[in-house]
């Protein structure tokens, strides 16, 4: 069964980056949350939906930018967050 909610160190896990990453993306609106009670918990679908709206690297590696490439586009069915909590999302 999967968690409706998300401490932040949770979330960080599923998003393979630390808590404190986690809470500059919170910090600059990049990633909303909610206070249940006294704690800050990140939604499941808030998470799912970040994910998916994130740029995919595409090419190699650009030498004189030192950065990888990216196109905005949607996520296959699968993306690394549904992966880590074993489920298929669906288009």
């Amino acid at each position: 069964m999967t968690k409706l909610a998300y401490t932040i160190p949770e979330a960080g896990e599923l998003l393979s980056v630390s808590a404190r990453t986690v809470r500059r993306l919170m910090d600059s609106g990049e990633l909303p949350a909610c206070r249940i009670g006294h704690s800050v918990r990140i939604l499941h679908t808030t998470l799912t939906e970040f994910v998916e709206d994130q740029p995919c690297l595409t090419g190699k590696k650009d030498r004189r930018s030192g950065g990888f490439p990216t196109k905005r586009r949607k996520v296959g069915s699968t993306n690394l967050l549904a992966l880590r909590l074993g489920e298929k999302l669906t288009d």
